[in-house]
């Protein structure tokens, strides 16, 4: 009877922390030995930005959490669902379990450069042909080395700049259907 419980509690627990950072919280648990656990979750003050079902899906490659976040927030006010990566890792294997309708790429990563990481996404099936914009500090960046990229964008990116990039790249964002703020 006792397994049961543990087994409903360990269910329940792991359901809570779904629903948490889906709506860009976390769980967490304090535990003090002999005395038991102490579990808890924080959610954000302001909801989180929201697109319709069905949105255009863009991966953001951004080495730099501040940029990511801003990359992120510029494509959720246009409508496009996001995901983001901070590694050449962390995208390729994003890259395998899903196809973006585009992807946004940092050329200066933790573990790889930009070149070689894009070169890899275009051996993935399910993103060969994906709208790649580039979006790099790089002064004298070589287009001609990055021949599968179809745009290149100069840090720091403004709105303008990255929605006329995708559109012109054959996106369109769907609209905001939530405003976060």
């Amino acid at each position: 009877m006792q397994s049961v419980t543990r087994q409903k509690r360990k269910h329940a627990l792991a359901l809570t922390k779904r629903i948490v950072e889906a709506q860009g919280g976390r769980v967490g648990v304090v535990s003090t030995p002999g005395e038991g656990s102490a579990f808890f979750a924080v959610l954000p003050r302001a909801a989180r930005e929201q697109v319709a079902a069905g949105s255009p899906q863009v991966l953001v490659i951004e080495d730099e959490r501040i940029g990511r976040t801003l990359l992120r927030r510029m494509l959720q006010n246009e409508g496009f669902a996001v995901e983001t990566a901070g590694t050449c890792a962390e995208a390729l294997a994003k890259c395998h379990g899903q196809a973006f309708d585009a992807i946004t790429l940092d050329m200066l990563l933790p573990d790889g450069d930009g070149k070689q990481l894009l070169e890899e996404i275009r051996a993935v099936e399910q993103n060969r042909t994906t709208p790649v914009i580039v979006v790099s500090m790089v002064e004298e960046l070589d287009q001609a080395a990055l021949p599968s990229a179809q745009a290149f964008l100069k840090k720091p990116v403004n709105r303008e700049d990255l929605v006329a990039a995708l559109e012109r790249a054959g996106m369109a964002g769907m609209g905001k259907v939530l405003d976060g703020e």
